[in-house]
C-alpha cells in the first residue's frame, strides 16, 4: 500500500529541514568565547604560556602544604601578582571578544535577497510565472538557495553564478 504524494509545500518544508540538518549554517562565529566556556577556555590559553605555568609553580610550592618551611616568603608574594595578570587579561580578552560578537551579529544581520522557487512551477507550454524574491538575513541562507546578488554588492555566502548582467556574461570577483 503506497501512500498518497506530498503537497508540494510539505515537500518544501521536509526538504528545507533535512538540508538544515545536513549541512552548516550560513552564520559567521570569530568570537571565540561564550558565557559558559569564558573562564575555563581562557584559563587554559593563559596557562599555555610557560611563565604563567611557572608563578603558579613557585605559588603552590609556598604554600607550605607540600614542604613545610620550603619558602621564606608568603605565598600571597606570587600568587597575588599572578591573579593580577590573569585577571587583566581576562578582561582584555573579554572586552576583545564582546566586540567580536557585536560584529558577528551584524554581519549575520546583513539583509540578502533569496529568488524563491514557484510554488506550483509552469509544466510544457504554460506562460512562466512571476519571480517572488524574499529579503533574508545572511545567517538564514541555506544550502541550494538562489540569491540575488547585485553589482558591488558583499557575497553572503560560498555561491556558484549562475548568471550574469554583463553582456559577455562576465563576473568579476574582488577577494
Amino acid at each position: 500500500h503506497r501512500s498518497p504524494p506530498a503537497s508540494p509545500r510539505l515537500r518544501d518544508s521536509q526538504t528545507r529541514k533535512l538540508r538544515a540538518r545536513a549541512f552548516t549554517a550560513n552564520d559567521i562565529t570569530t568570537s571565540h568565547y561564550t558565557a559558559y566556556n569564558f573562564v575555563p577556555k581562557n584559563l587554559w590559553q593563559q596557562f599555555q604560556r610557560v611563565a604563567n605555568v611557572y608563578f603558579l609553580l613557585i605559588g603552590m610550592l609556598q604554600l607550605d602544604v607540600f614542604f613545610p618551611g620550603l619558602s621564606p616568603t608568603h605565598w600571597s608574594t606570587t600568587i597575588a601578582p599572578l591573579a593580577f595578570v590573569l585577571s587583566i587579561n581576562a578582561a582584555k580578552e573579554a572586552y576583545d571578544d564582546y566586540f567580536r560578537h557585536r560584529s558577528d551579529a551584524a554581519v549575520n544581520a546583513t539583509p540578502c535577497v533569496r529568488i524563491l522557487r514557484p510554488k506550483n512551477p509552469p509544466r510544457g507550454d504554460a506562460a512562466p510565472t512571476t519571480t517572488r524574491l524574499q529579503t533574508v538575513r545572511w545567517k538564514d541562507l541555506r544550502v541550494g538557495d538562489i540569491a540575488l546578488v547585485r553589482n558591488n554588492q558583499e557575497l553572503p555566502a560560498d555561491v556558484v553564478c549562475v548568471q550574469s548582467s554583463d553582456r559577455a556574461g562576465v563576473g568579476y570577483v574582488e577577494t
